[in-house]
């Protein structure tokens, strides 16, 4: 054999060893790293719902979502033979699950609220009745209804194994809320610095229930806005599909040709776009 092409030979085999060796290099860094990503992520995804009791793992809902997606992306291709709204809806599926955690967290603290008041009631008067603290944290436990009988529940086991004010703290850091903090900075204070926890309670309690009556006053307040807003939002598809019955000649294009998908994935985001800028417009800080 010829001695140049031998030696092209073995340049060949060496470059191929090489590149081999790399990928293989690269698959386990990429392994090592998609591994500890995903464990890092479903432990803090498992971490956050176990803070809010939502006994439903993220894997099951991260499963879900994406079956549903597949679902829907099928359907939509079954009857517009589109991938790229299939792509988007598959994207999309993505969001899901965050989006569900935390409407499930929104609507577990805003519960929350609503009960805490009475909470604060009940923990003043058993104070008052001659139980001390973790006895009263106890009693509200007991005699209240999830999601405050969870977390004073909770609260109460913590206090048993001696945490004492560390226990309040990451009370407040499970439900981050401006009333949950104030209730916990007067504990605090009045362990340190003693005082009538009673009255505090009592105090904390009137000014939640002051708050939500505000924020119920601005609800109905911005309800026009929000319906008109929902209106617009809705309007262009209550539109097409009236136009769908009406003359479904001239609404075809947008189903069998390229520009009709890609005005419906235009529209789709335009109306997702201005349901955002209004709720921004609407929402009241507090």
């Amino acid at each position: 054999m010829d001695p140049q092409k031998l030696k092209q030979i073995e340049m060949y085999l060496l470059l191929l060893a090489g590149i081999y060796c790399l990928a293989r290099v690269a698959v386990t860094a990429f392994r090592a790293l998609e591994h500890e990503y995903r464990q890092s992520y479903l432990a803090s995804q498992r971490r956050e719902m176990a803070d809010v009791f939502i006994a439903v793992s993220p894997e099951r809902i991260l499963i879900v979502s994406i079956v549903v997606a597949i679902l829907i992306g099928g359907v939509v291709f079954w009857i517009l033979q589109n991938w790229i709204l299939v792509a988007l809806i598959l994207l999309a599926s993505l969001f899901v699950p965050g989006w569900i955690k935390t409407r499930m967290r929104e609507k577990r603290f805003e519960h929350f609220e609503e009960q805490f008041p009475e909470a604060l009631g009940l923990l003043s008067g058993s104070m008052r009745a001659g139980l001390a603290l973790q006895q009263s944290v106890s009693k509200v436990a007991q005699e209240m209804d999830a999601p405050i009988s969870q977390e004073f529940g909770l609260l109460q086991r913590e206090l048993v194994l001696g945490k004492g004010a560390q226990a309040y703290i990451e009370l407040s850091e499970r439900v981050p809320m401006e009333s949950v903090r104030l209730f916990v900075t007067s504990v605090i204070t009045c362990q340190k610095m003693g005082g009538n926890l009673a009255d505090m309670s009592d105090r904390i309690s009137e000014t939640i229930r002051q708050n939500i009556d505000l924020r119920r006053e601005l609800a109905v307040m911005t309800a026009e806005g929000r319906f008109q807003g929902m209106l617009m939002c809705g309007m262009p598809f209550v539109v097409a599909g009236l136009l769908f019955l009406v003359n479904p000649e001239i609404m075809m294009p947008l189903i069998t040709t390229t520009a009709g998908h890609l005005l419906i994935v235009a529209v789709v985001v335009l109306e997702t776009l201005g349901w955002i800028l209004i709720r921004e417009i609407l929402k009241i800080e507090e």
